[in-house]
């Protein structure tokens, strides 16, 4: 448990990085065609994203 909480700050970077790259992909995913513009708005930023940041907020939050 020790060696995990040791480590915990640095998941929490790459949690907040990943979600970087999540809001990046969502924006320009679309207009490369890749996905709808309905997926990268409404799923991805919307729906998804409070809740990936949430979830990033709160392992930082611990660590």
């Amino acid at each position: 448990m020790k060696d995990f909480m040791e480590k915990l700050p640095k998941y929490a970077l790459w949690l907040s990085l990943a979600v970087l790259v999540w809001f990046v992909f969502a924006v320009f995913a679309p207009k490369i065609g890749l996905i709808g513009w309905q997926t990268g708005f409404l799923f991805m930023t919307v729906q998804a994203g409070p809740i990936l940041i949430a979830i990033a907020a709160a392992v930082a939050l611990v660590a």
